[in-house]
């Protein structure tokens, strides 16, 4: 749930050709021994479907441009290579948030078996609906020539859920600095202004509670629906904040938190090969 700009997938350099084949994430008893889950400390069952890691695309550089000249670099990327790991979460659980500090990448190379190093891209994505997100591996060395896949392998951690539950907090007042609580968590009101029909405004909450809400909606007195949107979300530390634009002349409303519930941490093995071609000089 960074606030970052989103990052193109299956990206490649000159004239690539991109064959990916993946490995799914081991089930069930597979591999359970490299799976250890923890519920905020406490062990989790391993018991259950387990999220399918699968290779979302692969970039390639190697260009030598003049070192200021930022703006000519493919991808405006250093040269390298980098793989994106989709994370693809089975039904009836939601994708809260990848830990890239406690997963763990046990080997990236090419099939030639050149080792290519490589780390844990630090920002990896969720995606706003829970059913999944990317992290990326990346590298500064280039695959060997004639190579023709990359090859990954490790656990990814993060935090997930089962279920979600409503909870509306009943006249809301938009105003800068107005306070109200969610359950036990004080909420902060600000950045509030009126864009034509549009009333937007920032909730400012802990991180911690934040990556717990699933969705948020908007209801006027008598229970009608608003049209809002959720507009950005990010975060510093434990520092957290969602804006919001809501189409109406209220300043005063009910918000409906959709939160997730059954948090627990779980960490997923993965085993992917990503093909590819290259052609021309």
């Amino acid at each position: 749930m960074r606030d970052f700009p989103s990052r193109s997938l299956a990206r490649t350099i000159g004239t690539m050709a991109l064959a990916i084949a993946t490995l799914p994430a081991l089930l069930g008893a597979q591999g359970a021994a490299g799976r250890q889950g923890a519920g905020r400390g406490a062990p989790a069952a391993n018991a259950g479907p387990m999220p399918e890691i699968i290779a979302g695309g692969i970039q390639v550089v190697k260009v030598v441009v003049s070192k200021d000249d930022f703006s000519a670099k493919p991808f405006h990327a250093d040269n390298g290579t980098t793989i994106v790991l989709w994370v693809k979460m089975p039904a009836g659980m939601g994708l809260i948030e990848i830990d890239e500090d406690t997963s763990l990448l046990q080997s990236f190379k090419d099939d030639k078996g050149t080792d290519l190093g490589g780390k844990f891209d630090s920002f990896p994505d969720e995606f706003e609906d829970g059913t999944g997100g990317t992290i990326e591996i990346q590298s500064t060395a280039i695959p060997a020539a004639g190579s023709t896949a990359l090859l990954a392998e490790g656990t990814i951690a993060m935090n997930v859920a089962t279920g979600t539950k409503p909870t509306r907090v009943a006249n809301v007042r938009i105003e800068n600095d107005r306070k109200f609580t969610l359950g036990a968590t004080s909420i902060t009101v600000a950045e509030v202004e009126t864009d034509g029909e549009d009333l937007k405004f920032t909730m400012k909450l802990p991180r911690s509670v934040m990556t717990t809400i699933r969705e948020v909606k908007f209801f006027d007195a008598k229970g009608v629906a608003l049209e809002g949107r959720r507009t950005g979300t990010g975060y510093m530390n434990d520092a957290g904040e969602m804006s919001f634009s809501v189409k109406t002349a209220l300043k005063t409303f009910t918000v409906e938190f959709e939160q997730w519930q059954g948090l627990r941490t779980i960490k997923a093995p993965f085993k992917v090969r990503a093909g590819l071609s290259l052609g021309g000089q």
